[in-house]
């Protein structure tokens, strides 16, 4: 989970945008990955090689493209 990869000072700071996912209805969900993209780009800033958001903004990034593989890809399933 992205919450964890952050700094424990930093934890509660995506408690928002986690409590709007779990009330986010089903049908609609896949539209929530730009809103976690708008966050990571504006509140998760510091992702150099050092940084202390690199790693959140990589599950971010891992989970996004299997999410894309999973439900987007052109194969019939």
């Amino acid at each position: 989970m992205m919450q964890d990869e952050l700094p424990e000072e930093e934890k509660e700071v995506m408690n928002g945008l986690r409590d709007s996912w779990a009330h986010t209805a089903p049908e609609i969900a896949y539209l929530f990955w730009k809103k976690i993209h708008r966050f990571c780009c504006s509140v998760l800033t510091d992702t150099g090689p050092d940084g202390r958001h690199l790693r959140c903004c990589e599950v971010y990034n891992t989970r996004y493209k299997e999410f894309v593989a999973t439900w987007y890809n052109d194969k019939s399933d």
